[in-house]
């Protein structure tokens, strides 16, 4: 479903997975006769704080993927299986230019549509979000973080909102901006 990959970021090297569909295309949607899939829009994620791609961020990725979008997750530099010293340091200037040097990296992909590119991120992330999509034209949407909306935290508290409905939304949010 994904592969392991890295790319370099201020110094280091940030390592994440890339969740690409691997399906043989019919020929009136591959690129050039070339056999090839024609490129997917792509979603980046981050984790918030101090989490790991493993703590609930795969789960959105695998959702979203599913739902037909190509997904780069990553650990931020100084956490989980990416580079970086001191390890846990959170540097929000830094944390965002990953997102920039990710963009960078799956733009560089084939089988990914540099001119449908979205940012997401979780918790503090979603601020670093906010921050590089204001600041980097190649980014075309950003999903609202549901997390803020005070509903959303009421039904999340009362059980009533489930992250398989968080990430439904957000993937409706995706279609309309970058399908």
């Amino acid at each position: 479903m994904f592969r392991n990959v890295a790319f370099p970021s201020e110094g280091v090297t940030i390592r994440g997975r890339l969740y690409v569909r691997q399906m043989v295309s019919p020929p009136s949607s591959t690129q050039e006769g070339s056999g090839r899939a024609a490129p997917t829009p792509v979603v980046i994620m981050t984790h918030g704080t101090s989490a790991t791609i493993t703590m609930v961020a795969d789960r959105y990725a695998e959702i979203l993927h599913d739902a037909g979008f190509a997904v780069l997750l990553y650990d931020h530099r100084n956490f989980g299986i990416s580079d970086g010293e001191p390890r846990g340091e959170i540097n929000p200037w830094v944390q965002a230019r990953g997102y920039r040097d990710a963009i960078d990296f799956v733009s560089s992909l084939p089988e990914i549509d540099k001119a449908r590119v979205a940012i997401w991120g979780d918790s503090f992330s979603a601020g670093q979000v906010l921050v590089v999509g204001a600041c980097d034209d190649r980014v075309k949407a950003i999903p609202k973080p549901l997390h803020v909306d005070p509903q959303c935290r009421r039904r999340i508290r009362t059980g009533r909102y489930s992250l398989r409905s968080r990430a439904r939304s957000e993937t409706g949010i995706l279609a309309d901006r970058i399908s």
